[in-house]
């Protein structure tokens, strides 16, 4: 009986350093802004970044890279939004 393996389309480690900067670059994003001078809508979004973030790492841990690739890519994407209309001025 042959068992069948996923087939790879991208090589883990590639994956795995593309996950990881999708995070410094959220993380950093995120860190240049302050939460509380945030709108509600827009603390929310910051919410979901952070938690994305740690979706990633979590997946990062399971060896999902693909489910990690998502919530990293996510969690870059809103913070780099946020961070484009709220860096607060101290942090610069």
């Amino acid at each position: 009986m042959a068992v069948l393996q996923p087939t790879v389309t991208v090589n883990n480690d590639e994956l795995e350093r593309k996950i990881n900067s999708q995070l410094a670059n959220a993380k950093r994003d995120l860190d240049r802004i302050d939460r509380r001078t945030l709108p509600r809508g827009a603390q929310d979004h910051y919410d979901w970044a952070r938690k994305f973030c740690k979706q990633a790492e979590d997946y990062m841990k399971q060896k999902s890279f693909e489910m990690a690739d998502q919530a990293a890519s996510k969690a870059a994407r809103i913070a780099s939004e946020l961070a484009k209309g709220f860096t607060s001025p101290t942090s610069l």
